[in-house]
């Protein structure tokens, strides 16, 4: 009877309770009203052949009525896939389930106790480990136990589609540049989602970029057939830059962008993996203004001017005809801030940018209205970078290579 069978799991608990109630989240030890030196002479005095015979409870009887718990919990448990999300949370956090979710973890964390004590007797040679039947490509009940061996984080968020790990790093040079994105994200109705693009200022042309292609670095998993599984999916990284700081000629552009590459080519063979060239390539975008600086991309002489009269006080004395005159003999030579570098007090770019906003913001309309064909650089580069984010917002992904240092196949 299921009554029976109940009270007889519920009495075995109770005495199994303290001694693997704290460890039944895997390399964690959550104490509840006792101290960590005493719990560890506990355990060590903790004699789980003898706790059998006390209780009349073999290590079969035990696995056989995990797995008993384990079924109905599989019946009760409205959560699907998003139940393993939850069972890595806190044990505390644990206590806030409700309905047929707190029912279906109640029975997991019974089954997890029964079967911790099922691995004890194992190693002393009283039970077989639980262990679901090997080569069986059917789901056993023992695949929903709440400890064991568990996929990586990363891998359940990958698959549930909320990894935080982002599907483009988009890097601007410099504030001008990044209030300008989150404006045009907004704009052009992407909202601004870190998991999908997340964006990163890196204060100048000269700052080195290594470190930040590192992190964005595909973390690889098991090698087979030609290619990798990827245990979080991949990260693009898109530069937008001015030409400055070795990236003003194309051939220069292309050597800064490899060494972007190439730092992401040695985080992964530290991960045993080679990738193929063009697998490497892609993940690297550059876009270099054809300007000297992001406002003389963007922006005429006319509409720099009209907005640095609305924003500063006095232009350090320039009139308009002054003003272009100055922004005219800048334009081809030096960044836009030359223009005031003796200015006192020196214009805020960000209160420059929020005056040139609406200016902008007419462009990008207009070219979706299709009243212009002339797209705004920056409008391009926000545009790409989420629809490469699109492109890889689902599904798992593998790239291909070859193991380094003569790593078999799988």
């Amino acid at each position: 009877m299921p009554t029976d069978r109940m009270s007889r799991i519920a009495l075995t608990l109770t005495a199994l309770e303290p001694r693997y109630l704290p460890v039944i989240k895997p390399g964690w030890i959550q104490l509840s009203n006792a101290e960590r030196d005493e719990w560890e002479s506990y355990r060590t005095n903790f004699d789980c052949a003898r706790e059998s015979e006390l209780l009349r409870y073999s290590g079969q009887q035990a696995r056989d009525d995990a797995e008993w718990l384990l079924d109905v919990a599989e019946r009760l448990d409205p959560n699907g896939d998003w139940s393993d999300l939850i069972a890595r949370g806190q044990k505390r956090h644990w206590k806030q389930l409700g309905g047929a979710t707190a029912i279906t973890f109640d029975h997991r964390i019974a089954a997890e106790l029964l079967l911790l004590f099922v691995e004890d007797l194992a190693a002393s040679g009283a039970a077989e480990l639980p262990r679901p039947p090997a080569g069986s490509m059917v789901r056993h009940s023992l695949h929903g136990r709440m400890g064991g061996e568990q996929p990586p984080l990363d891998d359940l968020l990958y698959d549930l589609g909320v990894s935080p790990h982002p599907r483009v790093l988009l890097i601007v040079e410099g504030e001008t540049e990044e209030f300008f994105v989150a404006k045009l994200q907004r704009l052009l109705g992407y909202g601004e989602s870190k998991q999908l693009v997340r964006v990163l200022r890196m204060g100048g042309a000269d700052k080195n970029l290594e470190l930040i292609a590192a992190f964005a670095a595909p973390a690889v998993g098991e090698f087979r057939a030609g290619t990798f599984d990827l245990t979080r999916p991949p990260t693009e990284v898109h530069v937008a830059i001015d030409p400055d700081g070795g990236y003003g000629t194309p051939a220069g552009a292309e050597r800064k962008r490899r060494v972007l590459v190439d730092s992401i080519q040695r985080v992964v063979e530290a991960q045993g993996a080679s990738l193929l060239p063009e697998e490497l390539d892609r993940l690297v975008t550059l876009r270099v203004w054809s300007a000297k600086c992001f406002e003389f991309e963007h922006f005429t002489d006319d509409e720099l001017a009209a907005a640095l009269l609305a924003v500063h006080p006095d232009c350090n004395g320039l009139d308009e005809a002054g003003l272009l005159a100055a922004l005219g003999a800048k334009r081809g030579t030096a960044d836009v801030g030359k223009v005031w570098s003796a200015w006192t007090p020196k214009p805020s770019k960000l209160v420059l940018a929020d005056a040139l906003w609406p200016i902008l913001e007419r462009k990008v309309l207009a070219a979706i209205e299709g009243t212009t064909c002339d797209v705004p650089a920056i409008a391009e580069v926000v545009d790409g970078a989420h629809a490469t984010a699109q492109g890889l917002a689902h599904g798992r992904f593998v790239m291909r290579g070859a193991p380094v240092n003569g790593i078999p196949e799988d």
